[in-house]
């Protein structure tokens, strides 16, 4: 049966501006009672929306549907009814006390995106290449656009366009900023047992790490956004609720990903790693390992050149290949970081991804409406600032003045038939350089 209130409503098909004034000035706003439907009584009732809808789905068909009727021009105690029957989301929807601290991060993330990018180009510039730097500007830069759109929408929580652009923004940098934790606690790994972290079937089972990282982000983006843009029915909400919650949990586990790779690492002696599939040398003697013994500093403002031949060839015992790793303190390369600072890193950093993302996955598993003043305190906009702001700007200040791009550098792939070894120094293979086992002791202290 249609609401009494469609009686307000010409049926002309026209647009009535006039109703907004109208509307506007109800006092007290027709609202439903505790336990009512309040998209089939109340004010809400107006827009005929489907029985079967889910209370907190459709808000962006009831936006259009609303402007259809009386505007754009929506009556401010009309939208913040209909924000109360929504979901609470993690930081809350944005008001005029978030300009202050949307500003503050987007001058933050554009000065981190500049600093790691300006090292990208500056390091490209004498030849060394570390790609993880690129990969950070740009994760930089997606903070921006997240944090500016937020800005935006504040200053219209009915722009929800604008809002969901903001929500993919926030999902999307926080798991690439995991990611590229990960790929640094693997490059350690590597160091301590070359002959495993450079397995086939080892970098089989990160590559599929990375490939969950963006199964992760389309379930959390889909799941997040269809909400908002339908009229779903309770068991397919409870599913998008499902799958969030899901989604949540895995972004929680690839940010803590970093600490056990590293913990296995350290868990077994260099060499107990055994496996079918591992590279090995040829001839039967320890693998060979390849490191940038030519960096000879790792100061915060330090730059490097690599040397303008190729220093070692795809096959350095003319057997067996030559594993590539990140540098590692040895009688050879004095000044290489030691192992213990670089782990030190990771766990620093990695507690600080995995906060945030905690905070996040938390606020998926309590479902509360948006209503200001009943709400837990994990829907309150500082949690958001802390766990996507403060948080991971603390991450990459971590990796911009411990360097890691110097400190996880691993040489650049030698082309086939480069020929003989032209600096032997650089080689591990239990000639002129440690053994692997002997450099893994060092990598260990």
């Amino acid at each position: 049966m249609a609401s009494p209130l469609m009686a307000l409503l010409p049926k002309d098909g026209k647009q009535h501006p006039e109703l907004a004034t109208l509307i506007g000035a109800l006092n007290p706003l027709p609202t439903a009672k505790p336990g009512e439907n309040p998209y089939q009584t109340g004010i809400l009732s107006i827009l005929e929306i489907p029985k079967t809808a889910a209370v907190g789905t459709g808000i962006s068909k009831m936006l259009a549907k609303t402007k259809f009727y009386i505007g754009n021009d929506i009556p401010e105690n009309v939208v913040k009814y209909a924000m109360t029957t929504q979901a609470a989301i993690f930081g809350d929807y944005p008001t005029s006390k978030d300009y202050a601290p949307c500003g503050v991060f987007i001058a933050v993330f554009a000065i981190i995106a500049m600093a790691h990018l300006y090292i990208w180009f500056r390091d490209r510039m004498k030849g060394h290449k570390f790609y993880l730097s690129f990969g950070l500007g740009m994760y930089g830069l997606l903070q921006v656009i997240g944090f500016a759109l937020r800005l935006g929408w504040s200053k219209d929580v009915t722009r929800l366009n604008v809002g969901i652009a903001s929500l993919v923004f926030n999902i999307a940098s926080v798991l690439i900023v995991n990611i590229m934790n990960v790929i640094l606690a693997h490059r350690i790994f590597t160091a301590r047992h070359p002959e495993t972290g450079s397995a086939s079937w080892f970098n089989a089972i990160m590559n599929l790490i990375y490939l969950l990282v963006i199964g992760v982000l389309v379930m959390a983006i889909v799941a997040q956004v269809v909400p908002y843009l339908y009229y779903i029915d309770e068991k397919h909400y409870t599913m998008c609720k499902k799958v969030v919650r899901g989604a949540s949990v895995l972004a929680m586990l690839i940010a803590f990903c970093g600490l056990p790779i590293i913990g296995l690492a350290y868990m077994f002696k260099p060499g107990a790693l055994v496996f079918l599939g591992n590279k090995t040398s040829k001839h039967g003697g320890p693998v060979t390992t390849v490191s940038p013994t030519w960096i000879k500093s790792f100061g915060t403002f330090s730059y490097t050149s690599p040397p303008p031949r190729p220093i070692y060839r795809d096959q350095a015992d003319g057997k067996g290949h030559a594993i590539r790793i990140m540098p590692v303190r040895t009688a050879e390369h004095p000044e290489a970081p030691s192992m213990t600072s670089n782990i030190m890193l990771i766990l620093a950093s990695s507690i600080l991804l995995t906060a945030g993302t905690a905070m996040r996955c938390a606020s998926t598993f309590i479902e509360e409406k948006a209503v200001p003043g009943e709400m837990n305190s994990i829907f309150k906009p500082v949690c958001l600032y802390l766990a996507f702001g403060l948080f991971e700007a603390l991450a990459n200040i971590l990796y911009l003045v411990a360097r890691v791009d110097l400190r996880f550098y691993i040489p650049d792939m030698a082309k086939k038939g480069t020929g003989p070894v032209d600096m032997e120094e650089n080689l591990t293979d239990g000639k002129a350089s440690p053994s692997h086992l002997e450099q893994a002791k060092s990598v260990s202290e």
